[in-house]
């Protein structure tokens, strides 16, 4: 069976395969890993279903341009509203900032490094936020205030993110004022739209 998902894949032609993959979500899991591997290898997208458009034809440009930017955000359904991304906000801060104190007071207490002491508060902040959310996404999908309104981070795909995409997720945190992109035509933040993620219900 596997043989016969890897050559139907192959038969297909690159505008197939490229439509296929935008709609990832419909296949069989037994068939998803077949239809990612023949694209990668026809370089129509890499491991982290990010379209190559520089090795795209005209009529593949045409199919990306007109049919995947255009309606993609409209296919991310099932996202959650703007008022339980504010609840993972109040949560996920007060979180990391009881965490933060907590920790470096123990780590200052049985160490008493000298380094540590003169080491700038914020910049040891800074360092707690993007470990909290890159550890916690990386290992369960989701944060402490994710676990309390019971939602999770998927890919476009509603596939578990790469750690990849998990990084530059908690790395797009650290952007000042980046708390203000959610309030667009849907609460899809820059930490989703750069990631290519987003938060659903479980």
């Amino acid at each position: 069976m596997e043989t016969n998902y890897y050559e139907k894949f192959s038969e297909m032609s690159d505008f197939q395969i490229l439509k296929a993959i935008n709609e990832f979500s419909g296949y069989t899991e037994e068939a998803k890993p077949f239809l990612k591997k023949v694209a990668v290898e026809r370089k129509l997208i890499d491991e982290d279903f990010n379209y190559l458009v520089e090795n795209f034809d005209e009529e593949l440009k045409d199919f990306y341009e007109t049919v995947i930017c255009t309606i993609h955000t409209q296919k991310l359904s099932g996202y959650v509203p703007l008022k339980f991304r504010f609840y993972h906000l109040l949560v996920d801060y007060v979180g990391v900032y009881l965490f933060f104190h907590f920790a470096w007071s123990l780590l200052v207490f049985f160490s008493y490094s000298e380094f540590l002491l003169q080491l700038p508060e914020k910049l040891i902040g800074i360092v707690f936020v993007f470990g909290y959310f890159f550890f916690m996404e990386l290992m369960y999908d989701k944060t402490l205030g994710k676990f309390l309104t019971k939602t999770k981070v998927v890919n476009y795909q509603k596939q578990k993110p790469t750690t990849s995409q998990i990084f530059i997720r908690s790395l797009c945190r650290l952007i000042p004022f980046e708390q203000f992109s959610f309030f667009g035509e849907r609460p899809i933040g820059f930490h989703d739209s750069i990631s290519r993620t987003y938060v659903v219900f479980d």
